[in-house]
């Protein structure tokens, strides 16, 4: 005959996020901790058996819409582990605003001879048909309310892009500060454009992104959140209208209609050298398609070169007889082949090779 237990174990999960969905969701860590207190000494008395919450786990920034939740795992893994009887929630979306997240954990608590009490749905046995069907239903309309609540964040923010030329999202980029008390809207740093420029002007001067990068850490110019500079987000700064004082919206779920809105403090990159640096970009672009198959060498050249006719060359290499490996420019057109060497300025040559 078994014994009724003296005492049950158990644990108590809670979640809150603080993205824009923030603002939505009621509920701190600590009013969920102490209703969780509440539901365990309301089970005490209402089955003789004493509830005792050993766990609290809780989850602080992170989205209900994935379960990789650092406090979420360990839950589970009590679960699975059979260290715990129960496990009290403060309402279905705390554990997930996934439909099909809620119904696995509804699973393994169930395999595990765990309990499952969700405060919001305090009358129904989840472990009977009835009770399954109204978890799927009540976790169907929390990933409805999740969608409906992403979906109005993005109206909110694009409807104050578009009509107050707010700033939604994303870090604030060098160059640039952000206004204190007006949340979306940034200011021209002076100083920090000089470098913007410079950066700017370089790569127009080199046409390369690595050598760009090295002179940019060489000067000590550094990004308004990391170290230092890489190509790839030298390539980011570049590419970045909002230097010229623009900023591109999209409309709803349509991607392909954008509008263009002009922001408040003007263009504190001149428009003739943004332009000069976005068509470098494109010719750079379309040059880096021109490396070889060992993918050792770009020809930055490559699409620029013209013959007599009008001929254009591409990038190639092959080995000689000696086993030396050459790389030249090729025009297919004009029949005509020019060593990289002979046409690439030494000193371009040189700030390749540091790079």
């Amino acid at each position: 005959m078994n014994e009724t237990p003296k005492k049950l174990v158990g644990a108590a999960y809670g979640r809150v996020s603080t993205d824009a969905l923030a603002e939505t969701e009621h509920g701190s860590l600590e009013q969920q901790r102490h209703l969780a207190k509440d539901w365990a000494e309301m089970l005490t008395r209402k089955t003789g058996i004493k509830h005792q919450i050993d766990y609290f786990l809780e989850d602080a920034a992170i989205s209900g819409a994935t379960e990789n939740r650092p406090a979420y795992q360990k839950l589970l893994n009590l679960i699975r582990q059979r260290k715990i009887s129960f496990v009290i929630l403060k309402e279905l979306s705390r554990a997930g605003r996934n439909l099909q997240s809620l119904l696995n954990l509804k699973t393994l608590t169930q395999e595990n001879g765990v309990a499952l009490h969700i405060r919001g749905l305090p009358d129904i046995d989840l472990s009977t048909a009835t009770g399954e069907m109204m978890l799927s239903f009540m976790g169907a309309l929390a990933q409805y309310e999740r969608a409906q609540c992403i979906q109005r964040v993005k109206d909110n923010t694009r409807s104050a892009a578009l009509n107050n030329s707010k700033i939604n999202g994303g870090p604030v980029v060098l160059g640039f500060d952000r206004i204190d008390g007006k949340k979306g809207f940034w200011k021209v740093n002076p100083s920090e454009m000089k470098s913007v420029i410079t950066i700017m002007e370089i790569f127009l001067e080199t046409g390369s992104l690595k050598f760009t990068a090295l002179e940019a850490r060489r000067l000590g110019i550094k990004p308004k959140k990391s170290k230092q500079f890489n190509p790839k987000s030298i390539r980011n700064l570049l590419a970045n209208p909002k230097y010229v004082g623009r900023m591109e919206v999209t409309h709803g779920n349509n991607d392909e209609r954008r509008t263009w809105v002009d922001l408040p403090y003007g263009q504190p990159v001149p428009k003739e050298l943004f332009d000069s640096v976005q068509a470098r970009l494109a010719e750079l672009s379309g040059a880096e398609k021109n490396q070889n198959r060992f993918n050792r060498r770009v020809y930055p050249l490559a699409g620029l070169l013209r013959a007599p006719d009008g001929g254009k060359f591409t990038g190639q290499s092959c080995h000689g007889r000696s086993g030396k490996h050459f790389h030249y420019y090729w025009s297919a057109r004009s029949k005509m082949r020019v060593y990289a060497e002979e046409v690439e300025a030494p000193q371009f040559q040189e700030r390749c090779r540091m790079s």
